[in-house]
């Protein structure tokens, strides 16, 4: 179907609410409501939807890797009728071109699958982009209110600068190769598995860009020596932090020396409830063995006997004095005791205190699917991409962003 059609079909019988798209604005909260699978309203029709969906995605794909039209797909002819036979669902299409169900583009639930991968990345605000590269104003502090005198003039908040900062949309792509042995039946049956890969591709490259990423010609890292590297997108949170000083050596780990990173980041590390711990799996041990000076847990994970129980982020596993705790396999742990990769040794551990407001997401582009056969090789190659940025919210230095290294 034409993608106006499935777009205003969806409308009319949709109640799911808190869903997103990876281009649409939210916050940490939405994200939590969107991971507990948060459906109201009529569940059967809640289930269509996403049977739509999903099904729609696959003849997407079948099409794109065999090259035959949607419509003339072995599985299309069961497409169609489940929708025609579902007078409910027919009742929301009152347009007369109904009678050609052929999905042109992703679906929804495809996009929403892609930003439940997302644990790092969905901490941060996103905005729509409306070119490839955009500008904002950037902040030196938090807004300032005032009381104001009637007839007066109006005083500006002082924290907003004459400076900007830009948003400059990079392509996160993955790229899979479908062989013309392939007939259509098996590919229908492989298409959840392609859509799967794609979904967990795409999200997983986006959390290693904002972790690990740095936009200069020579990486932080040494063996990031590829071009086409997603690490190579924007200045992620490490680059930032190093770049601006804004690291501490914790070859000593203990509550003391692991809490004192959020005395470093002054004002910004003041509300935890703003703060979130990025650290890998084996950091993650260490924190389970984290005491006080009084031999008490300092660190509980969700679950624990005590731990307060409370909603938390998604991929979040516990509490740091208050902040956050989200556990990514992109928090390195195969670096040297300065905090790079440089392949002699490469056994250190690192962690990163981050203010959730102090970045943001630019989405320019949504997810799109391309194809192209090759002929010589007898194969088609499929591309599935976004178009997205990433960048700091406030001015250069600002400590919105802490590195614990040499754990």
């Amino acid at each position: 179907m034409k993608q106006s059609e499935l777009n205003k079909m969806l409308e009319g019988i949709s109640t799911r609410k808190a869903r997103f798209s990876v281009g649409e604005n939210r916050g940490p909260e939405t994200m939590t409501e969107l991971h507990k699978g948060s459906v109201t309203g009529e569940d059967r029709y809640a289930r269509a939807i996403k049977k739509i969906q999903v099904d729609s995605d696959k003849l997407l794909l079948t099409s794109k890797s065999t090259g035959i039209p949607v419509e003339k797909l072995n599985a299309y002819a069961g497409f169609k009728r489940f929708i025609e036979d579902d007078s409910e669902l027919k009742k929301v299409m009152t347009d007369t071109t109904q009678s050609n169900w052929i999905p042109s583009n992703f679906s929804a639930d495809f996009v929403d699958a892609v930003g439940l991968e997302l644990k790092v990345a969905a901490l941060f605000p996103e905005v729509q982009m409306t070119s490839p590269t955009q500008y904002f104003s950037i902040k030196t502090d938090f807004s300032t209110a005032y009381t104001k005198t009637e007839g007066s003039d109006a005083t500006a908040s002082p924290n907003i600068t004459d400076q900007k900062g830009t948003l400059t949309a990079k392509v996160i792509a993955v790229y899979q190769t479908i062989s013309d042995e392939l007939d259509q039946d098996a590919a229908f049956a492989q298409a959840p598995m392609l859509r799967n890969d794609c979904i967990t591709a795409i999200g997983r490259g986006i959390e290693n860009a904002i972790i690990n990423g740095d936009s200069s010609t020579t990486h932080l890292d040494t063996d990031v020596t590829l071009a086409y590297d997603v690490r190579h997108a924007w200045q992620g949170l490490r680059r930032y932090a190093y770049a601006n000083s804004l690291t501490t050596d914790l070859s000593t780990f203990n509550a003391d020396t692991v809490t004192a990173l959020l005395g470093s980041m002054g004002v910004y590390g003041a509300d935890p409830s703003q703060i979130a711990v990025i650290v890998g799996t084996g950091g993650r041990i260490k924190l389970l063995n984290l005491k006080d000076n009084q031999n008490n847990r300092v660190y509980l994970e969700y679950g624990t006997p005590g731990a307060m129980n409370v909603a938390m982020v998604p991929g979040g596993v516990g509490k740091l004095a208050g902040c956050d705790v989200l556990v990514s396999e992109f928090c390195r742990e195969n670096l040297n005791a300065s905090g790079f990769y440089d392949s002699t040794v490469a056994t250190k551990k690192s962690l990163l205190f981050v203010r959730k407001d102090g970045w943001v997401r630019g989405m320019s582009r949504n997810m799109t699917v391309e194809t192209d056969r090759d002929i010589v090789a007898q194969y088609t190659k499929l591309v599935v991409s976004t178009r997205m940025a990433f960048a700091p919210r406030y001015y250069t230095g600002e400590t919105t962003t802490w590195l614990g290294y040499n754990i």
